[in-house]
């Protein structure tokens, strides 16, 4: 059975997330309030999607419920399109969004690419149906 306490990743500390597994999505919660900790992405997170694709995850879901800011110069856009760079188009969402947030990505039509969901649940069984739909044609 898949664990549902939030771990480190992948056995490396990466102090501002936390992973699970649920099934075969792998769950990544941002454990901070301001996204513009780094001024780029951490090496640490690019190899942590790397292993989930090489191990076979159906997707990832980027829980972002405790991120309440993010400035223009790096968030949760640039996680998910990392994460798109991995997994292809319907198999990355975001999840528990900030109303702000949300809004500045639909705002921008990025909903067209990336699954907005609100919650957790939501986001793995559009993950999950994605995977479904793709392996019926």
């Amino acid at each position: 059975r898949d664990s549902d306490a939030m771990q480190d990743a992948s056995n490396k500390q990466i102090c501002w997330l936390g992973t699970k597994k649920v099934g075969s999505v792998l769950i990544i919660k941002v454990l901070v309030p301001y996204m513009n900790l780094f001024k780029h992405p951490p090496q640490e997170y690019k190899d942590l999607l790397s292993a989930a694709y090489q191990e076979g995850h159906e997707g990832v879901v980027i829980d972002l419920d405790k991120v309440e800011f993010s400035d223009s110069t790096w968030g949760p856009l640039d996680l998910a399109i990392i994460a798109l760079k991995k997994f292809s188009l319907g198999r990355v969402a975001l999840c528990n969004l900030h109303p702000n947030i949300e809004a500045l990505l639909k705002l921008c039509r990025l909903d067209d690419f990336l699954q907005l969901r609100n919650s957790e649940e939501e986001a793995i069984d559009a993950i999950l149906c994605k995977s479904r739909d793709k392996s019926e044609l």
